[in-house]
């Protein structure tokens, strides 16, 4: 796409339709400029609302000498976009490269219809080893293996397998596998949250969606999101902006949540502040349930404590014994100490 038409397709979002957009719109655009598809790497804003209360990209307002070509939204004006993903959209436009000073690569000796097709291949390529959850890092030795057993030339030509590139076609069919599952759940109407963060399991406070819905008369249980907590922490308010906010980014309607799963935290099922307990408020309907995989590790721990099934308390002694052995030691002593280790689960035994 060449400048021109960046221009115009910008000027859509522009102050001539800024009297179109409706209130409940604009009151997103807070929430939108926070959303984690338009953040820098160090989880930093790119985007500020401006001062007649739309959107503006803050690394193209300050270089306006590299961003400069007419009155361009997002650029030395306001832009009055109408969905998240026009924002997301403008991060990859080549006024925003420019103000990057990134610089567009072709690769030496395709045309433009050959790279096209590499890029489809190497798509495929990244898509079939997503769907086999290999390791991004092996995708690059792969892909050189393909080229060496014969793989297309276009291939060897292309290029593009570096972090940065694999990161973006995934993220890519990321989006595509996520819009297909928002369309589903908008199709089921009613739909079910099952919610968690996650600092009981990591050092990094994330709070992790699964969503539940019928289709065919059938339940489904998908992944949907995971997203950093920020500095809000695991607080019961912080809990509660980040799921409406979630909510909010996928376009699903909170009026049709019939409930939600979650653990017994009092940050999520407090009976003041609770997180469900704040959704409750606006939403009555919500129906909270205790997660059976919590239920489990909780009914685990009162059965391990118990003195009539002692045995779950000699095996659980193992398990960490073990654990402290490979997770404390260099990997060359495991087989000197190898015989030590299974005289002891022998006495123990």
């Amino acid at each position: 796409m060449n400048d021109d038409s960046e221009q115009n397709s910008d000027e859509a979002s522009g102050d001539d339709v800024a009297e179109t957009i409706d209130i409940e719109t604009k009151r997103k655009y807070p929430q939108w400029i926070k959303d984690k598809k338009n953040l820098d790497s160090q989880h930093q804003q790119l985007f500020i609302i401006g001062d007649s209360g739309g959107i503006r990209c803050k690394i193209c307002n300050n270089k306006r000498n590299e961003a400069v070509k007419g009155m361009q939204p997002f650029v030395l004006k306001d832009a009055f976009p109408k969905q998240l993903s026009d924002i997301t959209r403008h991060l990859g436009s080549k006024t925003h490269l420019r103000c990057l000073g990134t610089k567009t690569m072709k690769p030496l000796g395709l045309n433009e219809i050959e790279v096209e097709s590499a890029a489809k291949q190497l798509i495929k390529i990244i898509y079939c080893h997503a769907k086999q959850q290999v390791a991004n890092k092996k995708i690059p030795s792969l892909h050189a293996m393909i080229i060496s057993l014969g793989g297309h030339e276009l291939l060897q030509k292309f290029g593009h397998v570096s972090n940065t590139s694999i990161s973006a076609f995934l993220q890519i069919i990321s989006n595509i596998i996520t819009r297909s599952v928002i369309q589903r759940i908008k199709r089921s109407i009613f739909w079910g949250a099952m919610v968690d963060e996650s600092t009981d399991v990591s050092n990094m406070s994330q709070f992790i969606t699964y969503v539940r819905f019928i289709e065919n008369g059938e339940i489904i249980t998908l992944f949907l999101d995971i997203r950093p907590l920020g500095s809000g922490g695991q607080t019961a308010l912080n809990l509660h902006q980040t799921f409406v906010g979630m909510a909010q980014n996928y376009e699903l309607n909170l009026t049709f949540l019939a409930g939600m799963y979650v653990d017994r935290a009092a940050s999520m099922v407090g009976i003041k502040t609770g997180s469900v307990t704040r959704i409750k408020i606006d939403f009555p309907e919500v129906e909270p349930t205790h997660c059976v995989a919590h239920r489990f590790n909780l009914a685990s721990e009162d059965s391990i404590n118990d003195e009539d099934v002692i045995e779950l308390k000699y095996a659980e002694n193992t398990c960490l014994k073990l654990w402290h052995f490979f997770s404390h030691l260099q990997r060359m002593q495991h087989y000197q100490l190898k015989p030590a280790l299974e005289n002891k689960l022998n006495k123990q035994s």
